[in-house]
């Protein structure tokens, strides 16, 4: 999100213009495409409020808008899961946060955000509705579970899970001020409706 705010064009080049690559690639093989989209394009207000999500929402439709591209786009709400062991905490705050709270650091919320509610959904759920998607007519779906949870009872959770797990050790969960530059988005309460994709493909 902030190096796209930092590298718009290169934002572009990947998420916009890559995509539409990737799109062509499939129309030309005939084989159908499923595109990684994010449920923050829909932004606050309906409308995406940082550059890494006006182009993917640009992207989605212009992927859209092409009847003869056979594709489908699912907007992933806040993933967690096991990360590759390349990558040295993980994305996400979710994989961060676990592998801190088993370290016994303590968890830091920003004041701001520590009430919002988010749609967390597991990494295994994620891949099996990509491969669900396979199946789905055109369209725009959302992979979430319906359910919301506030950012500051996710850490609580990891926390006190991370005391179970980890002997004992636990630096415990704290509030801290907002940082400066601290982008809208970050401010969000979004629960997802999952029906369309579970009617479509039967994925749960």
């Amino acid at each position: 999100l902030y190096l796209a705010e930092e590298k718009p064009l290169h934002n572009y080049l990947v998420n916009y213009w890559g995509t539409m690559l990737a799109a062509n690639f499939c129309r030309v093989f005939s084989a159908k495409f499923v595109f990684a989209s994010t449920d923050t394009v829909i932004g606050l207000d309906g409308l995406p409020c940082s550059v890494y999500d006006s182009h993917k929402l640009a992207a989605e439709k212009s992927i859209m808008s092409i009847p003869t591209w056979e594709s489908v786009t699912l907007r992933l709400s806040t993933m967690y899961g096991p990360s590759p062991s390349e990558s040295k905490e993980g994305r996400g705050i979710i994989n961060r946060w676990v592998k801190m709270a088993l370290r016994g650091e303590p968890l830091k919320v920003y004041e701001g955000v520590a009430n919002k509610r988010r749609d967390y959904i597991f990494l295994d759920d994620v891949v099996e509705a990509f491969v669900k998607a396979l199946e789905a007519p055109r369209g725009v779906y959302n992979v979430c579970t319906g359910v919301g949870t506030t950012v500051w009872e996710m850490a609580c959770l990891i926390a006190e899970e991370a005391l179970i797990k980890g002997n004992g050790k636990s630096g415990g969960v704290g509030r801290i001020p907002d940082p400066e530059g601290l982008n809208p988005i970050e401010c969000r309460t979004w629960i997802g409706d999952h029906h369309l994709l579970t009617w479509a493909t039967s994925w749960k």
